[in-house]
């Protein structure tokens, strides 16, 4: 076998040799281990390698898309009508009636009718009552009598775009200068009983008229054209005369609309009193002013222009006089519908009128001089709701006030025997002010309203500002009980006020203390139409003044039914 393997090696190798050309020299090989195979790393060419498809070619085709109308029988069932349920509405009455009796012989009459439920019409008018006689302390006289008495009357009329409203009425109002607190013996030496009290009555008239167009398609730009009249006198021969012409529009201008309001206001008052004298104002007004948004903030920007004219009895020329007041308003809701917040600054001129007045103070006596208040409000506030049931409202500022109002009582009025009621005085003040609201509505039976204001006054001329508290607030709550029983109630208060200089009368305090008024309603609902109340006056029995020497009425207790028609 040695010898075998060794010649076929021979052989092979000598086969070889002579297949190749030339000489190939010596070869040595070795076999040292068995073949093992081994697969070598990867090595990446390119990251994004190209794919080509060279074997298929894409051949390009044109298509389009033709609609044709396909003719579909559809025949759907009819749906059944819906059955409407009749809901019953509540009956609306017309009329009203409320008549009552208090303590201090005070009667109390009231009466409302309305017309029924109509889209082109509405009308209705009403009467009210209230007196009384006593019940004040500590006073000379024996009583102080006081009556309020109105008639009022509307007519609306409706049509596709326009309004046309009216209204009427008339007042007769009694006011006794009972302010004598205290007593001068010589003033009724002689008489055997203390005489009435000094009394005045006014007599009030008024008519309103006017056209109100939401859009240009009734009168164009026009958007309120209006008249008003009011008359007044008294019995010491007053006599005011007070016309107005009222127009508003609203002018297009781009994308914007500019808002113009114009009126006219005319009046003269004449006193008999004091010689026949008279005088008269008349003013014309134009406020033009716009709104707009600058992203989420509201823009208002106006202007109040007056031009103020008056003339009286004394002078033959009439004295005219030019007054410009801003009007910028900013508003930024800073939680969409729940917190705004708002500034500006505004002002406006304001007549003082016999009529504006005695509204205010029933007690000053006749032949008041009459000047415009003119004032500038700055102010910042906040409003907003911090529930579903509860808003409020923050305001502060700087008034700049021209000719504020103020009623000063001569300190030695219980031996005046000329002037019995109030002297008005007008001042230049600058008042700084913060005042709060806040309103409650729980599940519409019980209604909460609180609201106070704090005013600073610096007046230029008169050392206070007369009758005027630094600090006033005010509560009213309503609640209802089962639908039954509705109780009211409203709660205020006056701060201290100083009502002249204290060393022009040492003999009297010039400090009129602050004071709470509480009055109180239960009314009982014994059907729909049949009702009993109690109204209680002055509740905490406060003695307190309403201006230097006229005292408050003590507590009041007055009764009574209404029945509705």
């Amino acid at each position: 076998m040695k010898y075998c393997t060794a010649f076929l090696l021979t052989f092979g190798w000598a086969f070889t040799a002579l297949a190749q050309p030339g000489n190939l020299g010596q070869l040595e090989l070795k076999v040292t281990d068995k073949y093992k195979a081994r697969v070598g790393e990867a090595s990446k060419v390119t990251d994004f390698p190209d794919f080509k498809d060279t074997t298929t070619s894409k051949i390009p085709v044109k298509y389009s898309i033709v609609s044709q109308p396909i003719e579909v029988k559809f025949n759907p069932d009819p749906i059944q009508p819906a059955r409407i349920a009749k809901i019953p509405v509540d009956e609306l009455y017309n009329g009203m009636v409320r008549v009552g009796y208090g303590l201090y012989n005070t009667p109390l009459a009231e009466a409302y009718y309305n017309s029924g439920r109509s889209s082109k019409y509405s009308y209705g008018f009403s009467g009210q009552h209230f007196s009384t006689q006593k019940g004040v302390k500590d006073i000379v006289y024996e009583n102080n009598g006081m009556s309020r008495n109105g008639l009022k009357a509307y007519f609306n009329r409706f049509f596709d775009d326009l309004t046309w409203e009216n209204n009427a009425y008339a007042r007769f109002d009694k006011v006794s200068y009972y302010g004598l607190d205290v007593e001068d013996t010589t003033r009724f030496a002689g008489e055997e009983e203390t005489p009435e009290p000094p009394s005045n009555w006014y007599r009030q008239f008024g008519i309103q008229s006017k056209l109100m167009s939401p859009n240009d398609k009734a009168m164009g730009w026009t958007r309120k054209l209006g008249i008003d009249y009011y008359f007044l006198s008294d019995d010491y021969f007053t006599q005011e005369n007070n016309f107005k012409l009222l127009s508003s529009f609203a002018i297009p201008a781009q994308e914007e609309t500019i808002d113009l309001d114009v009126n006219l206001n005319y009046f003269n008052t004449v006193y008999d009193s004091l010689a026949d004298f008279d005088q008269s104002y008349f003013t014309l007004q134009m406020r033009p002013h716009i709104e707009t948004y600058v992203k989420d903030f509201l823009f208002k920007f106006g202007l109040n222009l007056y031009y103020n004219s008056l003339s009286t009895s004394l002078s033959d020329e009439s004295d005219g006089n030019l007054y410009f007041f801003p009007e910028i308003k900013v508003s930024y809701p800073i939680v969409e519908d729940v917190l705004t917040t708002y500034a500006g600054i505004e002002g406006h001129l304001q007549h003082n009128t016999v009529r504006s007045l005695v509204d205010e103070n029933p007690f000053i006596d006749p032949g008041q001089f009459l000047t415009p208040t003119r004032t500038t409000d700055i102010y910042i506030g906040m409003n907003g709701i911090i529930s579903s049931t509860t808003s409020f409202n923050l305001r502060g500022g700087f008034k700049d006030a021209n000719g504020l109002v103020l009623f000063y009582r001569n300190p030695f009025y219980a031996f005046d025997s000329i002037d019995p009621g109030i002297s008005v005085l007008y001042d230049d003040a600058d008042i700084f002010y913060a005042s709060g609201e806040l309103a409650v509505n729980l599940k519409n039976n019980l209604q909460l309203n609180l609201g106070g204001t704090l005013q600073s006054f610096q007046v230029k001329n008169a050392k206070k500002a007369w009758h005027r508290p630094a600090f006033t607030a005010k509560l009213g709550a309503g609640y209802t009980i089962k639908e039954k029983i509705r109780l009211k109630a409203d709660i205020r208060y006056v701060g201290p006020r100083v009502a002249f200089n204290q060393a022009d009368n040492p003999l009297i305090d010039s400090d009129l203390p602050g004071y709470v008024n509480a009055n109180l309603g239960v009314e009982y609902l014994y059907n729909s139409r049949l009702s009993a109340f109690i109204n209680v006056y002055n509740l905490l029995n406060t003695p307190y003044d309403y201006y230097l020497g006229y005292q408050a009425q003590n507590i009041n207790v007055l009764f009574g039914i209404g029945y509705r028609f």
